[in-house]
């Protein structure tokens, strides 16, 4: 079977007043305040990152704000992306060497296949991998996987990132044994 999706489309057609800008979505500023003060379009309708997640995350950054806390700026680049599929699925977080390649930034990575582990063999991931990327003093910058649970997997990265790690103390997270996250404990100790 072939699943072909060719993307979805924020629904900005409500928008009933042109103080709110609408391009590829409702206009926002960084914390998703529309163009219309103290408006704000969070979710799918500001075409941003059309996850649940992220519109999560972003729902509860303009609550901060209404409250009058002073919320960080969410970096989007920072959650996680992924597609279900049996036996394996893929996430990503952060750079991956796509988009490392074209803003031209230098990047070590360590790649890290699964066919080595013992749960490749029952969990059909021979196949699978972890690519783990860092910059050229370590610091992690993201992160590809291809295994059963990707979308869990990933995880860690993306504390990583969040609290602007490097490998070195990457390294220090002792992984359970015998999972698959052992292969990102080993991707760490490669870069």
């Amino acid at each position: 079977m072939l699943l072909v999706a060719t993307g979805r489309h924020p629904n900005t057609d409500v928008v009933a007043t042109e103080e709110i800008a609408v391009d590829r979505g409702i206009k926002t500023d960084l914390f998703f305040e529309t163009t219309l003060a103290k408006h704000f379009a969070v979710g799918d309708c500001n075409g941003k990152l059309q996850l649940a997640h992220a519109a999560r995350a972003e729902v509860l950054n303009v609550t901060l704000r209404i409250l009058g806390k002073k919320p960080k700026t969410l970096d989007l680049d920072h959650v996680v992306k992924f597609i279900h599929t049996l036996p394996m699925s893929y996430a990503t977080v952060g750079q991956h060497r796509e988009m490392l390649k074209k803003r031209g930034l230098a990047y070590k990575e360590s790649v890290v296949p699964l066919k080595h582990f013992t749960g490749s063999v029952f969990r059909q991931a021979s196949n699978g991998y972890m690519i783990v990327y860092a910059d050229e003093e370590g610091f992690i910058l993201g992160a590809e996987i291809l295994a059963p649970d990707a979308e869990e997997l990933i995880a860690p990265v993306s504390m990583a990132l969040a609290g602007e790690m490097d490998a070195h103390l990457a390294q220090e997270t002792i992984m359970a044994h015998p999972t698959f996250s052992e292969a990102l404990e080993r991707a760490y100790f490669r870069l």
